[in-house]
């Protein structure tokens, strides 16, 4: 797919590219772009995303949109918070 720039799969690492995209398109081209991101919720184990999610609300990444699939699939098992979207949310 075209539109698709990484796919980086259970890696833990949409996030971090995707907030990088963002920041470049935001402050060194100085686009009105919007960056998409679509994460599973077993990616979010990994402390990467975090780490990007604060990247994001630091530098006001509003061009930044990450979209959450909550389906409660880790490779090999549920995911911890399974289908409890208020922790999320928190």
């Amino acid at each position: 797919m075209s539109f698709v720039d990484f796919a980086t799969g259970s890696l833990g690492q949409g996030l971090n590219n995707a907030c990088g995209v963002a920041y470049s398109m935001k402050y060194f081209e100085k686009r009105n772009t919007k960056v998409y991101t679509l994460v599973g919720d077993a990616e979010l184990a990994e402390g990467s995303n975090w780490e990007a999610l604060n990247f994001a609300w630091k530098y006001n990444l509003n061009n930044f949109v990450g979209i959450l699939d909550c389906n409660r699939l880790g490779q090999s098992d549920k995911t911890s918070v399974e289908h409890h979207l208020d922790v999320y949310e928190a």
